[in-house]
């Protein structure tokens, strides 16, 4: 057990070390001399003084560059211009924070983001995927170009799946779905919404305003429709 426990964290190590040197060696690049500061995982009570203290006075008062290790998603993408995501001890993406949180590189990122819709596919023609989770064909029009037969995974975020109803009109590089809602979350100002596409074998989450969701929605199990646009939907083959 210790010896296991000891891998891992040497693993860790080994592995927040070599963030520390591609950090340092594309700052060196970027902004030869540039003095530099290192913090480590801070601890949640100090995420407050954070936000407005030390790194964010470092980098814009001095014109420091500043490293910060943390499990905290929020606090990364708060404080951070550009991040580096790492996992078992491996760099799978690396770039600016935005487009990392808008396109994950692999599958291992997009579940440590926290997306949870994540669905198997294969691909059947040069914008087609099969997907039997979203019960079946989904055709991602100019967003296509895959080799027949790659198996990929397709996912997208929460906030991303649009709520509709039976007579809105098709919308342009929109996938529709029909189906029902299996359940309801009321997270205050908006709400979490669970939904099972007809005729397919898995469960799409979305988050929506509370006043849409009200509007629209009068009881779990009900009949719905949901919208998916191709453009927020991300293939990814690793």
């Amino acid at each position: 057990m210790q010896q296991t426990l000891r891998r891992h964290l040497g693993r860790r190590v080994d592995a927040a070390n070599k963030v520390r040197r591609v950090a340092r060696l594309q700052l060196d690049t970027k902004h030869p001399g540039r003095p530099e500061i290192l913090l480590h995982a801070p601890l949640p009570t100090l995420t407050e003084r954070l936000e407005t203290g030390p790194p964010v006075e470092l980098q814009h008062d001095r014109g420091m560059s500043v490293l910060l290790v943390t499990h905290d998603l929020t606090e990364a993408h708060f404080l951070a211009e550009r991040i580096s995501v790492l996992i078992d001890g491996a760099q799978p993406q690396s770039g600016d924070k935005a487009e990392i949180h808008r396109r994950p590189a692999t599958v291992a990122v997009a579940r440590f983001l926290g997306i949870k819709n994540l669905y198997s596919a294969s691909v059947v023609g040069g914008n087609l995927l099969d997907c039997p989770a979203l019960a079946g064909r989904l055709d991602m029009g100019t967003r296509g170009g895959l080799r027949v037969g790659t198996v990929c995974t397709v996912c997208i975020r929460a906030e991303r799946v649009a709520l509709r109803s039976a007579s809105d009109p098709p919308r342009e590089g929109e996938l529709r779905l029909n189906g029902r809602f299996e359940a309801i979350l009321d997270l205050g100002d908006e709400m979490l919404l669970r939904f099972k596409p007809e005729g397919g074998t898995g469960t799409l989450e979305l988050k929506v305003g509370t006043r849409v969701a009200r509007r629209r929605l009068s009881e779990v199990e009900a009949p719905g429709v949901v919208g998916l646009p191709t453009e927020n939907l991300i293939v990814l083959t690793s």
